[in-house]
C-alpha cells in the first residue's frame, strides 16, 4: 500500500508544482555575518519513496492496528541565490545544498471501530546529517567558512517547513481518501 501511494504521490508533487517547490525567502544573521536567500527552489521531492521496513503493531486485537512508515528521497535539493555579509564585505553567488538520507517518519493508525485511518505521528529524522552545501560566487575563502554555517542552518529550517508542511498535508489528503473509500464502501455494503 505504501509503495503504490509513494507511486501515486509523485505525479501529483509535479502536476501540482510541489516538484520543484519555491519556498519563501530566507535570511539570517549571527554577529557580523548575514546571510539572505532568494529564489529559493527545492527539487527532487517526487523522488520520496519508502525507506526500510513498514512495522505494524496490533496494539488492540480486532479494535486498532498501528502503522510506522518511514520514507525517503533519492536526490532532494536546495538552489538558491545568496547575498551575504561578513565583516563589512559583501558576496553575491548561488548556493547548491544536496540532502541526501533525510527520512521522514510517520505513524498511520487504523481503527476498526470507527473504521477510520489517521497520521498520529510525523517527525523529520537525519534533517542535516550528510548535507552537502555548494556555494558559488565572490566568496573569500575565509568568508565562505563563516557563511556556510548560516547556510546550513537556512537550509535546515527551510526543509523542516517543506516536510512539515505540503508533504504532510500530501499524506493527510491520501488518507482522506482511504477514509471515503472505507465509508463508501461501507455504505455500499450496509
Amino acid at each position: 500500500m505504501v509503495d503504490l501511494a509513494t507511486r501515486e504521490i509523485r505525479p501529483l508533487m509535479t502536476k501540482y508544482k510541489m516538484d520543484p517547490f519555491l519556498a519563501p525567502n530566507q535570511s539570517q544573521s549571527l554577529y557580523l555575518v548575514s546571510l539572505s536567500m532568494t529564489n529559493v527552489t527545492v527539487c527532487n521531492m517526487s523522488t520520496i519513496k519508502r525507506a526500510g521496513d513498514i512495522i505494524v503493531l496490533d496494539d488492540e486485537p480486532g479494535r486498532k492496528l498501528t502503522i510506522q512508515v518511514k520514507l525517503t528521497f533519492d536526490d532532494l535539493q536546495l538552489i538558491s541565490n545568496y547575498k551575504s555579509s561578513a565583516f563589512l564585505i559583501a558576496s553575491i553567488g548561488k548556493v547548491v545544498a544536496k540532502i541526501p538520507g533525510l527520512l521522514v517518519d510517520f505513524i498511520i493508525e487504523i481503527n476498526f471501530q470507527t473504521v477510520e485511518v489517521q497520521m498520529t505521528s510525523f517527525k523529520l529524522i537525519n534533517s542535516n546529517s550528510a548535507m552537502q552545501v555548494y556555494l558559488s560566487g565572490n566568496l573569500e575563502s575565509y568568508v565562505i567558512n563563516l557563511v556556510s554555517g548560516i547556510v546550513v542552518r537556512i537550509v535546515d529550517d527551510i526543509m523542516l517547513m517543506i516536510v512539515q508542511g505540503p508533504l504532510k498535508n500530501q499524506i493527510n489528503k491520501v488518507l482522506d481518501i482511504v477514509n471515503d473509500m472505507l465509508q463508501t464502501t461501507l455504505t455500499s455494503v450496509g
